[in-house]
């Protein structure tokens, strides 16, 4: 589990990330795109190879996995 203060930082994956948000708001902005928000309650698909800037509005916490496959009928899918 990891917990992240509000903040506004720049990230890169390099592998797929699937996140399970417990609480929070946050805003991620890929590269030359435009901004997804999500919360609470939210399953997050993060593509490998995104470039993008987070922005947390209201501190997280969340479940996360890098690697393999998921599949979720409420899932976000941020890709680049």
């Amino acid at each position: 589990m990891a917990n992240m203060p509000i903040s506004t930082f720049p990230w890169t994956y390099d592998e797929q990330e699937t996140c399970l948000l417990l609480e929070g708001d946050v805003s991620v902005t890929p590269e030359d795109g435009e901004a997804v928000q999500f919360g609470a309650g939210d399953l997050v698909l993060f593509a490998a190879g995104l470039s993008c800037t987070w922005e947390v509005h209201a501190p997280v916490r969340k479940h996360y996995r890098f690697g393999g496959r998921v599949s979720a009928a409420r899932a976000h899918i941020c890709e680049q």
